[in-house]
């Protein structure tokens, strides 16, 4: 028997595309790639009603989307319902995210970051959840550099002091070197961020060292 494919062995119709970093550096998650898992796991903060960890990334050619899990405990006097707010806007209540490359760049997951593509951008991607457990997508671009990638966190709302790790950008990097580029990547036209109210963050802290914006 003929033309019949090898179980798990795709059938290629034409010459595949070179993998190499597209041209334009989306600032979106790519919808041309096929990202390639990372194991990345670990526990960004933790208090007697409230974790929130890193629970796996998606490596792309020239950017990281990464998974975060906000947990609260049951009968806690608080809700995950809100701590990832969705782009474009943000909320007063909203869990913040701040990233920085072993460089010095840095970058928040507050709606008034800008989107020079000459700076680093972190867009959400999905997020979603109950009042127990919220869960948010947040794609980083560029490729963090060799070295460690801080990534710090607070949770302003609900008196929830910034907490940072460190992590290594060796797997990351790697992945996106094996990571899949299906065709040319096109354009794209992120929506514009609407005016929201800050959170109340702490004053000395890295948040206000680095977005003096959002000192309300």
């Amino acid at each position: 028997m003929t033309g019949v494919p090898e179980m798990g062995k795709s059938v290629p119709t034409e010459q595949q595309p070179p993998q190499t970093i597209p041209e334009h550096r989306t600032l979106l998650r790519p919808t041309n790639q096929i990202p390639t898992a990372v194991a990345v796991q670990a526990i960004l903060l933790r208090t007697d009603d409230i974790a929130v960890a890193i629970a796996g990334a998606r490596a792309y050619t020239d950017g990281v989307e990464l998974h975060f899990q906000l947990h609260v405990r049951p009968g806690a006097r608080c809700t995950a319902l809100g701590a990832f707010a969705g782009y474009p806007g943000g909320t007063k209540d909203q869990f913040l995210i701040g990233l920085e490359f072993a460089d010095g760049r840095t970058v928040t997951n507050w709606t008034g970051d800008p989107t020079d593509p000459d700076t680093p951008t972190l867009m959400a991607s999905a997020s979603g959840g109950s009042t127990l457990l919220a869960t948010a997508n947040y794609y980083l671009t560029p490729l963090p550099p060799p070295g460690r990638l801080s990534v710090i966190g607070a949770w302003p709302a609900q008196q929830i002091a910034e907490h940072r790790i460190e992590l290594d950008t060796a797997a990351i990097r790697h992945g996106a070197a094996t990571s899949t580029v299906l065709w040319p990547q096109q354009p794209d036209t992120p929506s514009t961020p609407q005016p929201t109210t800050p959170p109340a963050i702490e004053p000395d802290g890295w948040f206000a060292r680095t977005r003096p914006s959002l000192i309300a």
